[in-house]
């Protein structure tokens, strides 16, 4: 079976040869898992839209209680979780989706959704000690958007190591999956390599 060939042609993956016919293939990970539901995020992300399902599903605030996004953050996420240091959401639209804390330049397919906060407290229990708790919550949770940004992006990949078999007398070949890791962020594909690679003892 033609593995690599199938990764690259059919499913939008790219490989290099590593040598001794092993090969080293990353694809799209089409079933990688929700960020927010699989990760221990430390902020609460909350997003109301008509047709997509965004952010944390188990926050109990309904957008049909609230009269605008400022009501949403004093009345309902102040008032159920206390003090909170909060940057806003916004989503854009148009052939895809994409999420930032900031706005996007096109008003037209794009608009706030929601807000990501996390409460004082927990900023002030996990803050190193001698760093503002707002600006280091305010990197934690741009951060938190932006792994969420690429999980909506499709910016999630498998990496493979493949060796190829080749047969002396037909010469065929035949692929057999050797190594592999899921859910790997753009942050973490040079990592995910190279650790495959070392498993393999390449």
């Amino acid at each position: 079976m033609r593995l690599i060939e199938d990764y690259v042609d059919n499913c939008g993956g790219g490989s290099e040869s590593l040598g001794n016919n092993y090969f080293l293939v990353v694809t799209p990970d089409y079933d990688a898992p929700d960020p927010r539901e699989l990760n221990d995020n430390l902020a609460k992300m909350l997003a109301f839209h008509g047709r997509y399902v965004l952010g944390d599903k188990n926050l109990p605030l309904d957008s049909d209680d609230y009269t605008g996004w400022e009501d949403v953050l004093k009345n309902g996420i102040e008032e159920a979780f206390g003090g909170v240091i909060a940057l806003p959401l916004y989503l854009y639209d148009h052939s895809g989706l994409t999420m930032s804390t900031k706005p996007f330049a096109c008003g037209w397919d794009s608009g706030q959704v929601g807000w990501i906060f996390v409460t004082k407290e927990d900023a002030l229990y996990e803050a190193p000690e001698g760093v503002g708790i707002y600006d280091w919550a305010r990197g934690m949770m741009i951060g938190e958007v932006k792994e969420y940004d690429e999980y909506l992006r499709g910016e999630v990949y498998e990496v493979l190591i493949i060796k190829r078999t080749v047969c002396k007398e037909c010469n065929g070949t035949d692929d057999e999956i050797v190594q592999s890791l899921t859910g790997v962020y753009p942050s973490g594909l040079e990592y995910a390599k190279q650790e495959l690679k070392e498993l393999e003892g390449i």
